[in-house]
Protein backbone atom coordinates (compact mmCIF):
# COMPACT_ATOMS: atom_id res chain seq x y z
CA UNK A 1 0.00 0.00 0.00
CA UNK A 2 1.49 3.52 -0.56
CA UNK A 3 1.50 6.59 1.57
CA UNK A 4 -0.23 9.45 1.01
CA UNK A 5 1.97 12.09 0.93
CA UNK A 6 -0.21 14.66 0.14
CA UNK A 7 -4.02 15.41 -1.13
CA UNK A 8 -6.00 19.11 -2.24
CA UNK A 9 -9.59 19.34 -3.79
CA UNK A 10 -10.00 22.14 -5.63
CA UNK A 11 -13.91 23.91 -6.27
CA UNK A 12 -16.63 25.93 -5.39
CA UNK A 13 -19.80 25.27 -3.25
CA UNK A 14 -21.53 23.25 -6.08
CA UNK A 15 -20.40 20.06 -7.49
CA UNK A 16 -17.11 20.24 -9.25
CA UNK A 17 -15.81 16.73 -11.22
CA UNK A 18 -12.40 15.35 -12.23
CA UNK A 19 -12.72 13.36 -15.43
CA UNK A 20 -9.01 13.30 -16.75
CA UNK A 21 -5.17 14.20 -15.39
CA UNK A 22 -2.00 14.48 -17.19
CA UNK A 23 1.43 15.38 -15.54
CA UNK A 24 2.91 18.23 -16.83
CA UNK A 25 6.61 18.96 -18.06
CA UNK A 26 7.53 21.11 -15.30
CA UNK A 27 6.84 18.38 -12.22
CA UNK A 28 3.10 19.55 -12.06
CA UNK A 29 0.01 18.05 -13.15
CA UNK A 30 -3.09 19.35 -15.06
CA UNK A 31 -6.79 18.37 -14.11
CA UNK A 32 -9.92 18.83 -16.53
CA UNK A 33 -13.42 18.03 -15.82
CA UNK A 34 -16.76 19.47 -14.82
CA UNK A 35 -18.19 22.21 -12.29
CA UNK A 36 -21.64 24.23 -11.64
CA UNK A 37 -19.71 26.05 -9.27
CA UNK A 38 -18.79 28.48 -11.88
CA UNK A 39 -18.93 29.55 -15.43
CA UNK A 40 -21.87 30.61 -17.77
CA UNK A 41 -24.53 27.93 -16.55
CA UNK A 42 -25.38 24.32 -16.18
CA UNK A 43 -22.07 22.23 -15.94
CA UNK A 44 -18.93 24.14 -18.03
CA UNK A 45 -15.17 22.71 -18.56
CA UNK A 46 -13.15 23.18 -15.65
CA UNK A 47 -9.58 22.98 -16.24
CA UNK A 48 -6.95 23.51 -13.45
CA UNK A 49 -3.00 23.47 -13.25
CA UNK A 50 -1.53 22.77 -9.81
CA UNK A 51 2.28 22.71 -9.19
CA UNK A 52 4.09 19.48 -7.92
CA UNK A 53 3.09 20.06 -4.68
CA UNK A 54 -0.24 20.06 -5.32
CA UNK A 55 -1.36 24.30 -4.76
CA UNK A 56 -3.02 25.66 -7.48
CA UNK A 57 -1.21 27.71 -10.48
CA UNK A 58 -4.57 28.95 -12.37
CA UNK A 59 -8.20 27.44 -13.10
CA UNK A 60 -10.06 28.47 -16.19
CA UNK A 61 -13.42 27.51 -16.78
CA UNK A 62 -15.35 27.32 -20.75
CA UNK A 63 -18.87 27.03 -22.07
CA UNK A 64 -22.40 28.15 -23.15
CA UNK A 65 -25.96 28.48 -21.31
CA UNK A 66 -26.08 24.63 -21.94
CA UNK A 67 -23.90 21.71 -20.47
CA UNK A 68 -20.17 21.32 -21.55
CA UNK A 69 -17.94 18.47 -20.07
CA UNK A 70 -13.79 18.34 -20.26
CA UNK A 71 -13.26 14.54 -21.01
CA UNK A 72 -9.80 14.20 -21.73
CA UNK A 73 -6.45 16.56 -21.87
CA UNK A 74 -2.95 16.32 -23.15
CA UNK A 75 0.08 18.66 -22.61
CA UNK A 76 0.83 19.54 -26.56
CA UNK A 77 4.86 20.28 -28.18
CA UNK A 78 4.16 24.17 -28.01
CA UNK A 79 3.71 23.76 -23.93
CA UNK A 80 0.09 24.10 -23.65
CA UNK A 81 -3.31 22.11 -23.93
CA UNK A 82 -6.12 20.45 -26.18
CA UNK A 83 -9.44 18.92 -24.37
CA UNK A 84 -11.78 17.07 -25.43
CA UNK A 85 -15.22 16.55 -24.41
CA UNK A 86 -18.85 17.65 -25.53
CA UNK A 87 -20.44 20.78 -25.50
CA UNK A 88 -24.62 21.29 -25.47
CA UNK A 89 -24.30 25.01 -26.27
CA UNK A 90 -22.57 24.83 -29.37
CA UNK A 91 -22.42 23.15 -32.42
CA UNK A 92 -24.96 21.55 -34.87
CA UNK A 93 -27.45 20.40 -32.50
CA UNK A 94 -28.02 17.77 -29.65
CA UNK A 95 -24.10 17.88 -28.20
CA UNK A 96 -21.49 18.12 -30.01
CA UNK A 97 -17.20 16.62 -29.88
CA UNK A 98 -15.95 19.83 -28.03
CA UNK A 99 -11.96 20.40 -28.38
CA UNK A 100 -10.50 23.27 -27.20
CA UNK A 101 -6.70 24.38 -27.66
CA UNK A 102 -5.14 26.22 -24.72
CA UNK A 103 -1.85 28.01 -24.48
CA UNK A 104 1.00 27.63 -21.41
CA UNK A 105 -1.59 30.06 -19.35
CA UNK A 106 -4.98 28.10 -20.13
CA UNK A 107 -5.88 30.73 -22.41
CA UNK A 108 -8.15 29.35 -25.05
CA UNK A 109 -6.60 30.21 -28.49
CA UNK A 110 -8.98 28.02 -30.23
CA UNK A 111 -12.49 25.86 -30.40
CA UNK A 112 -13.59 23.54 -32.45
CA UNK A 113 -17.34 21.55 -32.51
CA UNK A 114 -17.80 18.26 -34.51
CA UNK A 115 -20.89 16.80 -35.09
CA UNK A 116 -24.69 16.56 -36.73
CA UNK A 117 -27.97 16.75 -35.33
CA UNK A 118 -27.94 13.98 -32.62
CA UNK A 119 -25.75 13.27 -29.68
CA UNK A 120 -21.68 13.15 -30.03
CA UNK A 121 -19.02 13.09 -27.32
CA UNK A 122 -15.17 13.30 -27.21
CA UNK A 123 -13.53 10.94 -24.93
CA UNK A 124 -9.97 10.81 -26.01
CA UNK A 125 -7.48 13.14 -27.86
CA UNK A 126 -3.42 13.23 -28.81
CA UNK A 127 -1.06 14.88 -30.48
CA UNK A 128 -0.32 13.47 -33.92
CA UNK A 129 3.68 13.07 -35.42
CA UNK A 130 2.42 15.87 -38.14
CA UNK A 131 1.06 18.29 -35.50
CA UNK A 132 -2.45 17.99 -35.79
CA UNK A 133 -4.50 16.05 -33.78
CA UNK A 134 -6.95 12.68 -32.98
CA UNK A 135 -9.98 12.50 -31.16
CA UNK A 136 -11.39 9.31 -30.20
CA UNK A 137 -15.51 9.57 -29.95
CA UNK A 138 -18.66 8.59 -30.10
CA UNK A 139 -21.79 9.50 -32.35
CA UNK A 140 -25.44 9.08 -33.08
CA UNK A 141 -25.72 11.50 -35.79
CA UNK A 142 -23.30 9.09 -38.19
CA UNK A 143 -23.10 5.44 -38.33
CA UNK A 144 -24.61 1.81 -38.47
CA UNK A 145 -27.06 2.28 -35.99
CA UNK A 146 -27.62 3.53 -32.06
CA UNK A 147 -24.02 5.25 -31.38
CA UNK A 148 -20.84 4.44 -33.32
CA UNK A 149 -17.00 4.83 -32.58
CA UNK A 150 -15.98 7.98 -34.24
CA UNK A 151 -12.44 9.00 -35.05
CA UNK A 152 -11.66 12.53 -35.99
CA UNK A 153 -8.21 13.62 -37.62
CA UNK A 154 -7.80 17.23 -37.54
CA UNK A 155 -4.47 19.67 -38.60
CA UNK A 156 -2.99 21.74 -36.19
CA UNK A 157 -5.57 24.45 -36.04
CA UNK A 158 -8.49 21.78 -35.08
CA UNK A 159 -9.71 21.88 -38.79
CA UNK A 160 -11.10 18.59 -39.62
CA UNK A 161 -8.89 16.67 -42.46
CA UNK A 162 -11.12 13.10 -41.98
CA UNK A 163 -13.61 11.36 -39.86
CA UNK A 164 -14.53 7.56 -39.21
CA UNK A 165 -17.30 5.45 -37.66
CA UNK A 166 -17.09 2.36 -36.68
CA UNK A 167 -19.70 -0.05 -34.83
CA UNK A 168 -22.98 -2.38 -35.59
CA UNK A 169 -27.08 -1.92 -34.84
CA UNK A 170 -26.22 -1.07 -31.40
CA UNK A 171 -23.82 1.01 -29.22
CA UNK A 172 -20.47 1.17 -29.83
CA UNK A 173 -18.72 3.78 -28.10
CA UNK A 174 -15.26 5.03 -28.54
CA UNK A 175 -13.38 5.71 -25.09
CA UNK A 176 -9.67 6.30 -25.36
CA UNK A 177 -6.81 6.76 -28.15
CA UNK A 178 -3.00 5.98 -28.19
CA UNK A 179 -0.73 6.34 -31.00
CA UNK A 180 1.38 3.26 -31.81
CA UNK A 181 5.49 3.63 -33.09
CA UNK A 182 4.66 3.12 -36.48
CA UNK A 183 2.55 6.05 -36.86
CA UNK A 184 -0.77 4.12 -36.38
CA UNK A 185 -3.14 4.34 -33.21
CA UNK A 186 -5.45 2.45 -31.00
CA UNK A 187 -9.08 2.91 -30.03
CA UNK A 188 -10.45 1.46 -26.85
CA UNK A 189 -14.19 1.18 -27.01
CA UNK A 190 -17.00 -0.68 -25.87
CA UNK A 191 -19.23 -2.01 -27.81
CA UNK A 192 -22.65 -3.77 -27.09
CA UNK A 193 -23.07 -5.22 -31.22
CA UNK A 194 -19.93 -7.61 -30.85
CA UNK A 195 -18.80 -10.13 -28.32
CA UNK A 196 -20.32 -12.37 -25.87
CA UNK A 197 -23.33 -10.54 -24.90
CA UNK A 198 -24.23 -7.14 -23.66
CA UNK A 199 -21.22 -5.09 -23.05
CA UNK A 200 -17.49 -5.90 -24.00
CA UNK A 201 -13.97 -4.28 -24.63
CA UNK A 202 -13.28 -3.25 -27.91
CA UNK A 203 -9.77 -2.31 -29.36
CA UNK A 204 -9.14 -1.58 -32.61
CA UNK A 205 -5.78 -1.29 -34.45
CA UNK A 206 -5.12 1.29 -37.20
CA UNK A 207 -2.54 0.99 -39.45
CA UNK A 208 0.31 3.75 -39.97
CA UNK A 209 -2.02 5.68 -41.88
CA UNK A 210 -5.10 5.59 -43.86
CA UNK A 211 -5.76 4.34 -46.93
CA UNK A 212 -8.39 4.04 -49.42
CA UNK A 213 -10.59 1.05 -47.91
CA UNK A 214 -14.29 0.06 -48.58
CA UNK A 215 -16.10 -1.28 -46.24
CA UNK A 216 -19.70 -2.74 -46.43
CA UNK A 217 -22.52 -1.96 -44.30
CA UNK A 218 -24.37 -4.56 -42.05
CA UNK A 219 -26.45 -5.77 -43.57
CA UNK A 220 -25.91 -5.84 -47.19
CA UNK A 221 -28.67 -6.81 -49.12
CA UNK A 222 -29.21 -9.92 -51.98
CA UNK A 223 -29.39 -8.13 -55.47
CA UNK A 224 -28.32 -4.73 -54.13
CA UNK A 225 -28.24 -1.94 -54.19
CA UNK A 226 -25.22 -1.30 -51.74
CA UNK A 227 -23.33 1.28 -50.10
CA UNK A 228 -19.96 1.26 -49.40
CA UNK A 229 -17.97 3.65 -46.75
CA UNK A 230 -14.10 5.20 -47.73
CA UNK A 231 -12.18 6.24 -45.84
CA UNK A 232 -9.41 8.00 -47.72
CA UNK A 233 -8.98 9.04 -51.14
CA UNK A 234 -8.48 11.98 -53.53
CA UNK A 235 -12.40 11.80 -55.00
CA UNK A 236 -13.13 13.16 -57.58
CA UNK A 237 -16.32 13.13 -59.09
CA UNK A 238 -16.47 9.22 -58.98
CA UNK A 239 -15.03 6.08 -58.01
CA UNK A 240 -14.41 2.56 -59.77
CA UNK A 241 -16.32 -0.40 -57.82
CA UNK A 242 -15.19 -3.50 -59.07
CA UNK A 243 -17.04 -7.31 -58.02
CA UNK A 244 -16.45 -10.61 -58.70
CA UNK A 245 -17.71 -14.14 -57.56
CA UNK A 246 -13.86 -15.94 -58.27
CA UNK A 247 -10.70 -14.67 -57.62
CA UNK A 248 -9.43 -16.12 -60.52
CA UNK A 249 -6.95 -14.39 -61.92
CA UNK A 250 -6.00 -10.46 -61.73
CA UNK A 251 -7.21 -7.09 -63.42
CA UNK A 252 -4.89 -4.90 -64.22
CA UNK A 253 -6.54 -0.97 -63.10
CA UNK A 254 -6.03 1.34 -66.27
CA UNK A 255 -3.28 3.46 -67.07
CA UNK A 256 -1.92 2.60 -63.49
CA UNK A 257 1.22 0.90 -64.41
CA UNK A 258 2.37 -2.06 -62.00
CA UNK A 259 -0.86 -1.69 -59.99
CA UNK A 260 -3.08 -5.17 -60.20
CA UNK A 261 -5.83 -5.68 -58.38
CA UNK A 262 -5.91 -8.61 -56.28
CA UNK A 263 -8.30 -10.56 -58.36
CA UNK A 264 -10.83 -10.37 -61.50
CA UNK A 265 -11.01 -12.44 -63.80
CA UNK A 266 -12.62 -10.63 -66.84
CA UNK A 267 -15.31 -12.43 -67.96
CA UNK A 268 -16.13 -13.13 -64.11
CA UNK A 269 -16.58 -8.92 -63.47
CA UNK A 270 -18.54 -6.82 -62.88
CA UNK A 271 -17.97 -3.22 -62.80
CA UNK A 272 -19.73 0.12 -61.51
CA UNK A 273 -18.69 3.65 -62.17
CA UNK A 274 -20.13 5.35 -58.97
CA UNK A 275 -20.37 8.94 -57.75
CA UNK A 276 -18.68 9.82 -53.97
CA UNK A 277 -20.54 12.24 -51.90
CA UNK A 278 -19.42 14.58 -49.19
CA UNK A 279 -19.40 11.80 -46.40
CA UNK A 280 -17.02 9.39 -48.38
CA UNK A 281 -20.24 6.85 -49.20
CA UNK A 282 -20.69 5.02 -52.68
CA UNK A 283 -23.63 3.05 -53.69
CA UNK A 284 -23.35 0.28 -56.26
CA UNK A 285 -26.20 -1.72 -58.18
CA UNK A 286 -24.99 -5.42 -57.97
CA UNK A 287 -27.12 -7.66 -60.13
CA UNK A 288 -29.47 -10.28 -58.60
CA UNK A 289 -27.49 -12.47 -56.37
CA UNK A 290 -28.52 -15.35 -54.33
CA UNK A 291 -28.93 -15.30 -50.18
CA UNK A 292 -25.80 -17.00 -48.92
CA UNK A 293 -23.26 -16.31 -52.06
CA UNK A 294 -19.67 -14.77 -51.27
CA UNK A 295 -18.83 -11.76 -53.30
CA UNK A 296 -15.40 -9.82 -53.38
CA UNK A 297 -15.40 -5.83 -53.56
CA UNK A 298 -12.86 -3.77 -54.63
CA UNK A 299 -12.44 -0.07 -55.58
CA UNK A 300 -10.20 2.06 -57.28
CA UNK A 301 -9.54 5.75 -58.18
CA UNK A 302 -7.97 5.96 -61.98
CA UNK A 303 -6.98 9.33 -61.22
CA UNK A 304 -4.89 8.61 -58.73
CA UNK A 305 -4.00 4.78 -59.13
CA UNK A 306 -5.10 4.33 -55.44
CA UNK A 307 -6.62 0.90 -54.63
CA UNK A 308 -9.02 0.10 -51.51
CA UNK A 309 -8.49 -3.11 -50.02
CA UNK A 310 -10.32 -6.21 -50.64
CA UNK A 311 -13.77 -6.93 -49.03
CA UNK A 312 -15.39 -9.90 -49.50
CA UNK A 313 -19.20 -10.08 -48.33
CA UNK A 314 -21.71 -12.79 -48.04
CA UNK A 315 -25.41 -11.91 -49.04
CA UNK A 316 -27.91 -12.29 -46.71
Amino acid sequence: MGTLKWQQTFGGSDIDWALDMQLTPDGGYVLVGRTLSYGAGNYDVYVVKADAAGEEEWSRVFGGPGREDGHAIQCTSDGGYVIVGFSGSFGAGGSDVYMLKLDAAGDSLWTRTFGGTADEEGHGVRETADGGFIIAAETASFGNGGKDVWIIKTDAFGNEEWNWYEGGTYDDLGRNIDLTDDGGFYIAAETASYGAGGSDLWVLRYATEPTLALLSPLPGTAGGPNTFRVLEGTFGAEMTVMYSLSNAGSWQVPNCEGSELDLWHPSLVGKAIVDVDEIANVTVDVPPIAQGVTVSFQAYEESTCKISNLVEYTFE
